[in-house]
């Protein structure tokens, strides 16, 4: 119900926060890599070529001397193993300016592992907050996020180019063994530089063919390599090594993966809101009750934390997501319009608190209170909302998310926004789905983004990235009507 108040100087009983970001969010960029999921999970366009891990070990040379030797050491002799004569091999490959684009190839697991983390610093040293990041990992793909770049459309194609075809035009699409004894006839003997063939949509190159490249795991490969036929380099296939490939072998190099572990908040400027935001904020269930239309945004919440200077949510409860690590530094801050979620009961009780004293005076002389829904309130708001649905199925007015039925890693795009959805009569926002809410008694209700199934079953208390709460506004039956008659009812 949209209502107007008619006693002066009585106004509006919530104050709703309208949040803008005052500055754009810079632009995200991780040098040599291209994103696969949001702008958090990075992987390197190319295998790591010999020109990058000689610099790698140069610096550990000046850092530590020889006591990392045995750890990151090319294994040039292995050029000449099974039987291989590739003497010129083992004398140039990894030292010869000509291959400084080839990838890197004869380095233990244990190598690669150090180059990660060797990276990692630089980078961490390089990012200082201006360009948006804090911290990042730099670690060894594991099979979902190699397949992630590989995956060229939305349709699924046999290798990473986007199509079931090894030739275009005549021409190899990839550096592979076409048959028994031919290593030549796509213009590579062994391996090429790694900027060879072209990026596939993606922007990745040699994702299939080259060198295979090594997984998180440290026991198989993706891709394929020079030396593999070419059922190897289709995008589903993974190589488990038996103990004589694993590496330091000639056939196998890497790529890495860069996740964005902290985020450096936006500053963020606070606008006031106006009498029109909040005479679009409430829904009449009864006479004596009116319903928050929507879950409380990071952005009502955060002016709360700082007139208050409460508590800010729990944000290290994304940590127990596997790609949530990046959202503790910036869900609540860079999402104002999503729902304030990893807060306690008492945190939510005292957000009622905070609003009942910031309109003490309005809501005192007409005996008003702002408060968390009640269970029996809560169902008497939802089947109203069901009610209305079914005098307008084509705009049913309870939407959900349905992230865990169709689940993506990409957190950022899993809670929605408190509004993500218009109803042209019944405006109650999410009472399935988004969060599930926090009650009056401490428990929490309704299904969320992370559930399987839709429901409205009343849960034990918990806090969590799935748990939020939205407040009703309760008016005593005695109390007289105080809204005007001409109030429209949504």
């Amino acid at each position: 119900m949209r209502f107007l108040i008619m006693y002066k100087p009585i106004i509006y009983l919530i104050c709703l926060l309208n949040y803008c970001l005052a500055s754009s969010k810079p632009k995200i960029d991780i040098p040599h890599c291209k994103p696969i999921i949001g702008n958090f999970l990075w992987m390197s366009e190319t295998e790591v070529s010999n020109i990058q891990y000689a610099r790698f070990l140069n610096s550990i040379a000046v850092q530590h001397g020889t006591k990392l030797y045995d750890d990151v050491r090319i294994y040039d002799s292995l050029w000449n193993q099974n039987g291989r004569y590739m003497k010129f091999y083992e004398e140039y490959y990894s030292r010869h300016p000509g291959f400084s684009e080839y990838p890197v190839v004869n380095i233990s697991h244990n190598g690669m592992m150090l180059y990660c983390r060797w990276l990692q610093k630089e980078l961490n040293e390089q990012f200082s907050g201006e360009d948006g990041i804090l911290e990042v990992e730099v670690r060894l793909p594991n099979e979902y996020e190699w397949e992630l770049a590989a995956n060229n459309s939305k349709t699924a194609s046999r290798y990473p180019w986007g199509t079931d075809k090894l030739r275009k035009n005549g021409k190899y699409l990839a550096n592979y063994r076409i048959s028994r004894g031919d290593y030549i006839s796509d213009q590579a003997d062994i391996t090429c530089p790694v900027y060879s063939f072209g990026p596939n949509r993606n922007g990745f190159y040699n994702l299939a063919g080259n060198a295979a490249e090594l997984l998180f795991d440290g026991a198989s490969t993706k891709g394929g390599s020079w030396a593999s036929s070419s059922n190897y380099l289709e995008t589903q296939k993974k190589h488990v090594l038996r103990e004589d490939q694993l590496p330091p072998n000639p056939t196998i190099g890497f790529r890495y993966v860069v996740e964005i572990t902290k985020f450096c908040p936006p500053i963020d400027e606070i606008k006031q809101l106006s009498f029109k935001d909040f005479n679009k904020s409430l829904v009449q269930v009864s006479d004596s009750l009116w319903v928050y239309n929507q879950e409380i945004t990071n952005s009502l919440f955060q002016q709360f934390v700082n007139t208050r200077n409460e508590e800010k949510p729990y944000s290290n409860l994304w940590q127990q997501f596997e790609y949530g690590r990046h959202l503790e530094s910036i869900y609540f801050n860079a999402y104002p319009d999503r729902p304030v979620v990893n807060i306690s009961f008492e945190q939510a009780h005292e957000f009622c608190n905070w609003l009942n004293s910031l309109f003490q005076g309005h809501l005192e002389k007409r005996n008003l209170r702002i408060q968390l829904p009640s269970q029996e309130q809560w169902k008497t708001i939802y089947y109203h909302a069901e009610t209305a649905a079914l005098h307008q199925p084509a705009l049913p007015n309870i939407h959900y998310n349905k992230a865990r039925l169709d689940f993506k890693h990409d957190l950022d795009n899993e809670i929605i926004p408190t509004q993500a959805y218009r109803i042209k009569n019944k405006e109650i926002y999410h009472m399935k789905g988004n969060v599930s809410e926090i009650l009056s008694d401490g428990s929490i209700v309704s299904s969320n983004w992370t559930s399987n199934q839709l429901d409205i079953s009343v849960l034990e208390n918990s806090i969590g990235p799935e748990v939020g709460f939205r407040v009703i506004v309760t008016i005593p039956p005695e109390n007289p009507d105080i809204f005007s008659e001409n109030a429209s009812q949504r």
